[in-house]
């Protein structure tokens, strides 16, 4: 398979380097089983100029852009500085991946890196990703694409999106294992995604949907704060994600639930800790982390400001009443 990756001036060096690891490790498996290597990338940009990256580092480009070669794959890592000047700046890549796109490589774009997919016209009345914090600009540069910035991950055709750095380690994940096999991508997981949960842990409490709630949108909100209790969250970060104003996501939010934003959010982190507490053998301090807190002793207040137990009682009196129903039988 021949990858493309695309740099430019601002890119994050993360984005490049972390792909490449990925990459390397699985060849390096690959020749551990005694195959030839599956995956040939080059460092591609609008002239064989040094790159300088966010962080200051340089990229050395293997080559510039040219339609002499055809690729498979293509990936545009994330941007940090990304604004007019940039986009128009790296106007070549527009026709170049409108070319390569005839031969339909897979195209992938990390976090920002869609802005360059979207530029092109490519991802027009497609389903689409980005980092939340591009949300709004995204939406309004682009409205026929249809972004889904709530979504970690997105794929449509061979247009594929990341709106994080774990989901886009899951798209090179799922790159590899069309590319090399199961076996070696299996063993670039256990070596590269450790800790990586694709799907957060106790999905499916269904809150949302027993709820029946008349406001779909909320709804949707409501789901992805149910899978996403481990990480922090901001009234900022859910507007963009889901193309609210926060007067308008407050309101409905309220009129929905009863409740604010960060009641529910409370709310939810409390009723999936008992369930922790009960149902796992996570330690206290692994639970808190499980459910975002900075730290057991914030858990810890929340969790007896909600049910006036600590965490710790809270766990013996559940396995006291369980042995006690156990013996009894």
């Amino acid at each position: 398979m021949n990858i493309a990756i695309f740099v430019c001036e601002s890119v994050w060096m993360g984005s490049v380097s972390l792909t490449i690891e990925m990459l390397e490790t699985a060849s390096a498996f690959e020749r551990s089983l005694g195959r030839n290597e599956t995956l040939n990338y080059s460092l591609l940009s609008k002239s064989n100029e040094p790159v300088t990256t966010f962080s200051g580092l340089k990229i050395h480009p293997d080559s510039e852009l040219h339609n002499n070669v055809d690729f498979d794959a293509i990936y545009f890592p994330t941007v940090w500085a990304l604004d007019e000047k940039l986009l128009h700046d790296n106007a070549v890549v527009s026709d170049w991946l409108v070319h390569q796109n005839a031969s339909s490589p897979i195209i992938l774009g990390l976090l920002t890196g869609s802005y360059f997919m979207a530029q092109s016209g490519l991802l027009d009345q497609r389903v689409a990703t980005t980092h939340w914090r591009f949300a709004d600009d995204f939406r309004e540069r682009y409205p026929h694409v249809s972004l889904r910035a709530e979504l970690l991950t997105t794929s449509d055709g061979n247009m594929h999106c990341a709106g994080s750095v774990a989901a886009s380690m899951h798209l090179t994940m799922n790159l590899i294992q069309q590319a090399c096999g199961a076996t070696v991508a299996q063993q670039v997981e256990r070596h590269c995604l450790m800790g990586y949960k694709a799907q957060h842990r106790w999905i499916g409490d269904g809150q949302a949907d027993s709820m029946k709630l008349a406001d779909r949108r909320i709804g949707e909100v409501l789901n992805w704060l149910e899978q996403n209790l481990s990480e922090p969250v901001s009234l900022d970060e859910v507007c963009a994600r889901f193309g609210f104003s926060k007067r308008n996501l407050t309101r409905r939010f309220k009129v929905s639930t009863g409740r604010s934003l960060f009641e529910y959010i409370e709310h939810l982190r409390m009723q999936r800790a008992k369930m922790l507490l009960t149902e796992s053998s996570l330690n206290i301090e692994q639970v808190a982390i499980e459910l975002g807190y900075q730290s057991s002793t914030v858990f810890g207040r929340r969790f007896r400001r909600a049910f006036e137990l600590t965490p710790k009682r809270f766990r013996q009196n559940h396995q006291k009443l369980k042995s006690n129903t156990i013996f009894k039988n």
